[in-house]
């Protein structure tokens, strides 16, 4: 066996370095350098919006011959918008601003609504079964009184009986609900990763208001985003659509992020001087689509604003209708973007989408 030496002093150098070592291991944590030191990157997440579903009135011009006609009351085009959708991957919950039935034009009976409103639930099934809960508001088509009221009832309340029977929100299992109580509207909010979402309702008894108190105390709360949405706009050209008056005030002394609307059958992105947030008008659900004023127009219901600015617009009668919905993407440093997708072939359950309008609606 071979004699072996040792340098002490060496020893003494490598038992010290490793000790170091191992006290930089056990309690590195809580230097500046270490990663898990940093907090946690929120990830990013989105959410889809949609909205005006309704079929076409036999009294149109072109009648029941129009390709958006059905007796059931809702757009043939609808359940493959619904299917597209469901498609989609990445996508958290749904919001739909209403006008999901025709209604009105002769007013419906009890049983039709029923009928109508349950055709668009099994429309828009597969994106429930994909797991995306559906957030709604009623539109104007949706609130119009029943034509068979019951008892004394105006036939209001029995259409939003007959609405809340059918029309549930996603339990509160998902996210727990707040409601607007002792008044005669759908109004509520709901809290989804740090953002609060609210769905106004405006209308009571077939006139256009809203309840101002709920809808200031609620956009009151702390969140990191605020989201809103209703069926009528709140900036259009054309004045006689627009929803109740005051409501955009409100979401803007709230700060509201973004605000989310229907009733016009196109899609537009619209920014009025003054505000710090964009109002999407996302009617692109399936109903008959029109052209819509994206500058001051003259005639009946048209009212100059010289502070809104249509910054997108897409949509229109024929070959220029455009189908489908809007993907926003709440991103980790808080910062907002959105999209619209549009079915390329609105006709086939299969259609691939195109994107168009992809851009940042961070509040300025």
């Amino acid at each position: 066996m071979q004699n072996r030496t040792f340098d002490h002093k060496k020893i003494t150098l490598v038992v010290a370095a490793l000790v170091l070592a191992s006290m930089a291991a056990l309690f590195g944590g809580c230097g500046s350098n270490s990663d898990s030191a940093q907090p946690a990157a929120k990830a990013s997440w989105s959410f889809a919006v949609t909205c005006d579903t309704r079929a076409s009135y036999a009294s149109d011009p072109t009648g029941t011959a129009s390709p958006y006609y059905s007796e059931n009351g809702v757009s043939p085009y609808f359940k493959n918008v619904a299917k597209a959708l469901s498609r989609e991957t990445g996508i958290d919950l749904v919001l739909f601003p209403g006008d999901l039935i025709r209604g009105k034009k002769p007013y419906l009976t009890q049983a039709e609504m029923r009928a109508d409103l349950t055709e668009w639930k099994t429309a828009m099934q597969p994106v429930v079964d994909a797991g995306m809960p559906v957030y709604y508001v009623r539109g104007n088509h949706d609130q119009y009184a029943v034509s068979d009221p019951t008892g004394t009832d105006t036939g209001y309340d029995d259409a939003m009986a007959i609405w809340n029977e059918l029309i549930s929100l996603p339990g509160n299992t998902v996210n727990p609900i707040t409601m607007a109580t002792g008044t005669t509207y759908n109004t509520y909010s709901f809290t989804h990763k740090g953002s609060l979402f609210l769905g106004v309702d405006e209308y009571s008894e077939g006139t256009k208001t809203f309840v101002e108190t709920f809808v200031h105390d609620q956009l009151a709360q702390s969140a990191s985003h605020k989201f809103v949405m209703a069926h009528q706009p709140i900036w259009n050209y054309k004045a006689d659509e627009l929803g109740p008056a005051g409501l955009a005030d409100v979401l803007e002394a709230g700060n509201a992020d973004l605000f989310f609307s229907g009733h016009i059958h196109s899609y537009q992105r619209i920014a009025e001087n003054g505000y710090r947030f964009q109002e999407m008008i996302v009617g692109t659900g399936g109903a008959p689509q029109d052209d819509y004023p994206t500058v001051d127009s003259s005639g009946t219901g048209y009212v100059a604003d010289p502070n809104l600015t249509v910054k997108s617009y897409t949509g229109g009668p024929d070959a220029n209708a455009r189908l489908g919905y809007v993907i926003v993407t709440v991103h980790s440093d808080g910062s907002l973007t959105s999209v619209l997708k549009i079915l390329d072939n609105p006709d086939s359950a299969d259609s691939t989408v195109s994107t168009f309008d992809a851009a940042n609606v961070t509040p300025k």
